[in-house]
């Protein structure tokens, strides 16, 4: 006799998109277009997804995460609520997005009551990275978990429900009203049919495998998002199935590690120049800004090698380098940072090993010669003959100390116009072909 196994996929398995399609978090020149890629993948119909506005029993819908807390809930059913509107997407396995408090709070007070939202002909698995990046589209924040001591529901006890109904525990202090609470749990059938009711939401659990809340969709209802996800889905205008439009790569950036970017994505309508050169003018503002750059398109100009870095939790580039190889030489032509003390110190850590490498060097001023100097002490040049060879075609008048007697022993200093303004500066690092020194 054939023995057949079955197999589970988990509720959260996707079925009709490729996960990949859908970043998360959602960035760069995907999340510009994210509203309209359905409409350039060249197919008309593959896309369109069936929604509508409908009501369903409390009891017949189920959640979509674990972070559901039992004093909001009962003080929501205590309060009168039960039914309404819930401003969520509901997938077509029934899998309400938002609203849980609400829904709980309903099976609570009155189980069969009718809850209104938006079903969408997805599974839960296929619609939660569509939403997810669509509410990225929509610059919403992510949501974390609630603040306070209040107890989850999927943990609670009958007791934990009554230490709430008769003396307020973990109920918002503002609105109880212990003889209302007590009315309504006798209104209910007592603690029974209490008891009853949160075993049946207890056994309503988020299908296995969902993310935790900060990694849920976040479509804001009180600004009308979830009548627009209804409609660009209705429409096709998201790139929902196969086949998927093709989009410009963009960059991935890592922790604390500098990650080379490619010269053919600065320059354009996308988050890494954005960024970058948020970073360069925020950097550069004290001193009139960097020549080169006075607005984000003005990037990459003649630097032909730029890397950036992340810091923090968002997934932006905090810190970046640029330069360009000139006669075997790395020259560092500019640094920056946003201004956080990690990234300063992450980025003065960076260029004290880049400038004691054998083939970098910068022609450095102000606040970078400044921290190069005393808090790495770089070696540098300080030869007129030397300098020339790593500036040719360019003039200078050499001077040798530093002319307000800072920084004894680094006596390479020369002074360059640019732009009609003098700068007195310095070459450090250890560029190769030339005479190199240490204070």
């Amino acid at each position: 006799m054939l023995k057949f196994r079955k197999f589970y996929l988990s509720e959260m398995a996707t079925r009709e998109i490729s996960v990949s399609e859908f970043p998360n978090p959602l960035r760069g020149r995907i999340k510009n277009i994210f509203q309209k890629k359905g409409e350039m993948d060249g197919s008309d119909a593959d896309d369109k997804v069936k929604t509508k506005f409908r009501g369903w029993g409390a009891n017949q819908l189920k959640p979509s995460q674990s972070a559901i807390y039992l004093g909001k809930s009962l003080g929501m059913a205590v309060g009168g609520v039960k039914g309404g509107n819930l401003g969520s997407m509901v997938s077509g396995d029934n899998h309400i997005l938002d609203g849980h408090h609400r829904w709980a709070a309903t099976l609570l007070a009155e189980p069969k009551a009718k809850i209104f939202g938006t079903e969408v002909q997805l599974g839960i698995g296929d619609l939660v990275p569509v939403l997810r990046s669509l509410g990225d589209a929509f610059g919403n924040k992510r949501r974390g978990e609630p603040a306070g001591g209040d107890v989850n529901i999927y943990k609670a006890t009958i007791k934990d429900a009554l230490d709430a109904i008769y003396q307020g525990k973990n109920m918002n202090p503002k609105f109880y009203d212990k003889n209302k609470a007590v009315a309504w749990l006798e209104s209910i059938g007592g603690e029974p049919e209490l008891e009853r009711r949160l075993k049946f939401i207890q056994s309503k659990k988020p299908p296995s495998g969902a993310p935790p809340r900060n990694q849920m969709p976040v479509i804001d209802a009180d600004s009308g998002e979830d009548k627009l996800a209804a409609t660009l889905l209705q429409r096709g205008s998201l790139d929902v199935r196969p086949p998927y439009a093709k989009v410009e790569e963009e960059i991935q950036l890592a922790k604390r590690k500098f990650i080379k970017v490619p010269t053919n994505l600065l320059g354009r309508n996308n988050d890494i120049t954005k960024e970058i050169f948020g970073i360069i003018d925020k950097t550069y503002k004290n001193i009139g800004g960097y020549p080169d750059f006075k607005k984000p398109t003005d990037l990459p100009d003649n630097h032909t090698d730029w890397y950036a870095a992340d810091m923090d939790k968002d997934p932006d580039a905090d810190i970046t380098t640029f330069g360009k190889f000139k006669a075997g030489n790395f020259k560092l032509t500019g640094a920056a940072s946003d201004g956080s003390e990690p990234s300063k110190v992450f980025l003065v850590n960076k260029l004290g090993r880049l400038m004691t490498t054998s083939g970098n060097y910068v022609e450095a001023s102000n606040a970078l010669a400044h921290v190069l100097i005393t808090r790495k002490k770089v070696p540098f040049v300080g030869d007129e003959e030397s300098i020339q060879k790593l500036l040719p075609g360019k003039s200078f008048r050499f001077v040798g100390e530093h002319p307000n007697g800072k920084y004894p022993g680094y006596n390479g200093w020369y002074e360059r116009d640019i732009a009609g303004k003098k700068h007195l500066k310095i070459i450090l690092g250890n560029p190769k072909g030339v005479k190199v020194q240490r204070a």
